[in-house]
């Protein structure tokens, strides 16, 4: 716990540094952290993520294979490494990759926008800004988000409106299930004599399966 404690202490400070340019510093102190604690998760990610800032993709992507060492199901791992694939150039890699993601874990923004972006490198401009809309509706504070749409000529706020007014007439369009009718019976047929007399001693039962 006192671990988790501190290497979550690490990670705001670092990310501080890196949302303010400064990814010298946090590399630095990721660095000495990570000599103290070198299988902390949390802090190899960010690592990682400073890496990429620095564009030293090749040492960032050994970190979060690093990572997938650790924990082969992580997402934020597998994720960086789709993105390190894109920011290197290996655009078809990366959307295999991506689609990977997406097939176990529909819907993950951060796949989402990834992929979109990759798109948009390879000029595929419809397929990305249709994948944007998808992250905005899922994440609709994401400003960064907002800020691609409206630079790819998308009103992001009537986006946004119109994908929930569609949502909602889709689910009212929906037929309600009705519940399940029991089948009707057959009228018994009658009984006639001799069978009265044939049945007196009850039905032969089957053994239960």
């Amino acid at each position: 716990e006192t671990n988790l404690r501190a290497a979550d202490q690490m990670v705001r400070q670092a990310r501080a540094w890196n949302a303010a340019g400064r990814h010298e510093e946090a590399r630095e102190a990721l660095v000495r952290y990570l000599e103290r604690d070198s299988r902390s998760v949390l802090a190899r990610l960010e690592y990682a993520r400073t890496l990429s800032y620095l564009r030293q993709f090749a040492e960032a992507l050994t970190e979060y294979q690093h990572v997938l060492k650790l924990e082969p199901e992580n997402l934020e791992a597998q994720v960086g490494v789709a993105k390190v694939a894109s920011w290197c150039g290996e655009f078809e890699r990366a959307l295999v990759l991506y689609n990977q993601i997406l097939q176990h874990t529909p819907g993950l923004h951060d796949a989402l926008v990834g992929k979109a972006h990759t798109l948009l490198w390879l000029g595929r401009k419809d397929e990305a800004t249709a994948l944007f809309l998808d992250a905005l509706f899922r994440n609709p504070s994401d400003r960064e988000v907002r800020r691609l749409l409206e630079e790819l000529g998308v009103d992001a706020g009537v986006a946004l409106e119109q994908a929930r007014t569609k949502a909602a007439l889709s689910a009212a369009a929906e037929p309600e299930l009705e519940p399940e009718q029991e089948p009707a019976l057959e009228p018994a047929p009658a009984v006639l004599p001799d069978e009265a007399t044939l049945s007196a001693d009850g039905p032969s039962a089957e053994p239960e399966q």
